[in-house]
């Protein structure tokens, strides 16, 4: 089954000087080519360098704003493992907002469920 989620291109974000000046990039996740569905940062702490297995750094992103990232395949699944990651982590987060009140007990119900015939 091919995936339908796509990496846009990146797009340079202005650093804050909270982050030592580390350049930071945004990409859109698309689905379909069209619809923006999640929008994220990149830079060294999410994006950390890819080596191979010796230990040498194969790529990693650029160390000035001014170039763009150009992203291969397997950066490209990286990326999209990331996206997955956050969308199931948000998946989590509300279902555990939404059974909260359940497992509290509401003051104003009995705390039983009803079933209808």
């Amino acid at each position: 089954m091919e995936d339908r989620h796509a990496v846009s291109e990146p797009r340079p974000v202005e650093s804050n000087g909270r982050d030592g000046n580390l350049p930071s990039w945004e990409v859109d996740i698309l689905r379909d080519d069209t619809v923006v569905v999640d929008t994220f940062l990149l830079n060294n702490d999410v994006l950390p360098p890819r080596t191979n297995k010796r230990g040498k750094v194969v790529w990693r992103l650029p160390d000035k704003t001014d170039k763009l990232p150009s992203f291969g395949t397997a950066d490209c699944l990286r990326i999209l493992d990331i996206f997955k990651e956050r969308k199931k982590k948000r998946k989590q987060d509300k279902k555990k907002r939404n059974a909260s009140p359940l497992q509290n007990g509401d003051p104003g119900t009995s705390g039983k469920i009803e079933r209808r015939s």
